[in-house]
């Protein structure tokens, strides 16, 4: 959702989500009516951080980000080397094929079951903060999901941990046999299969504040089939979607911000 005011002949209007927001190719996915353009002055209310250049070009001088008014910028911790890593694996986790490879022949869909898998973790002592879909649920907006992303410390012992909880879930290393703690630890980020629960993505917290301890300290409490779980809190939540970028993200912060108002900020 895009809002638009101090355009030129026309009254605000508002944009649906309806169009690649791609943050450093705005605005020419920004597709205003025929009979309107921006004028200088104009401001502009939107989900992602675009570039200087192409705002200036545009004749956009101040952005309100998510009902914050302020000057075009990002974040301090958006630059760092970790948190673009953190970014990459976002954005990579859905198109990572599940282990083990499935077979040609049809298999059967198994509904993700946070349920079951926070159930199993949990017992094997596992420390992890619910991210994604059902973080997105749990802050009270309803949608889908095809997986359960889970934000996972850099720990060998937790992922020890995490590999004797997937275990009780029939998830089984990439060569068909147990789950091997080292493949976790081998890998930022990683997506199984279980027959029980079904997709499960695993990811390494980034920099500060989107570092493991940062957001488990920031999350709430939910419990669960009587499992206590921690969900990443709503700021952590919005900054994680703002990071990965993806149209579902963008989709998901419009969502979250008509349920919520404007969206908190992490500093």
């Amino acid at each position: 959702m895009v809002e638009c005011t101090g355009l030129e002949n026309r009254s605000p209007v508002t944009l649906d989500r309806g169009f690649d927001s791609r943050p450093l190719r705005w605005p020419p996915e920004l597709r205003l009516p025929a009979d309107c353009r921006l004028c200088p002055g104009a401001r502009v209310r939107m989900l992602l951080w675009p570039s200087r250049s192409t705002a200036r070009s545009a004749g956009v001088s101040l952005l309100t980000l998510s009902g914050a008014t302020g000057p075009m910028r990002r974040p301090g911790w958006w630059r760092s080397a970790r948190v673009s890593g953190l970014r990459r694996r976002l954005r990579s986790t859905a198109r990572l094929p599940p282990w083990p490879q499935p077979s040609r022949r049809r298999r059967t869909v198994v509904v993700p079951d946070v349920g079951r898998v926070a159930q199993a973790l949990d017992a094997a002592g596992a420390r992890f903060v619910l991210i994604g879909g059902f973080a997105v649920v749990a802050h009270q907006v309803m949608r889908t999901t095809e997986d359960c992303d889970l934000l996972i410390p850099d720990s060998q012992a937790n992922d020890a941990a995490l590999a004797a909880g997937l275990a009780e879930l029939g998830v089984l290393g990439p060569d068909g046999t147990a789950l091997d703690p080292s493949t976790i630890t081998a890998r930022e980020n990683l997506r199984v299969e279980s027959p029980t629960a079904g997709l499960i993505d695993l990811v390494r917290g980034g920099a500060a504040p989107l570092d493991f301890d940062s957001v488990a300290a920031d999350s709430i409490e939910a419990e669960l089939n009587g499992v206590r779980l921690r969900v990443a809190g709503l700021a952590s939540l919005v900054a994680l979607k703002r990071l990965a970028g993806r149209p579902r993200d963008l989709a998901d912060l419009a969502d979250l911000e008509a349920r919520h108002g404007p969206l908190p900020e992490l500093s």
